[in-house]
């Protein structure tokens, strides 16, 4: 019972590599392709994301 956990832990990391790898790739190809900087457009997505939960957050207390 005790080695399910390790195959599923196994499993998971393998398939986030795997996404992971290929979201480096598609990030480096589009960014060559339609010359646009990735690394912006991450940024701002994450900060959109960091904004979006703070609302969320400070709206559920009131």
């Amino acid at each position: 019972m005790g080695h399910l956990i390790y195959t599923a832990s196994g499993i998971i990391a393998l398939v986030s590599l795997v996404f992971t790898i290929l979201g480096c790739i598609i990030g480096i190809t589009f960014g060559k392709r339609f010359k646009i900087n990735v690394e912006l457009i991450g940024g701002l997505i994450l900060f959109a994301i960091g904004t979006k939960i703070l609302v969320e957050h400070l709206l559920v207390g009131c």
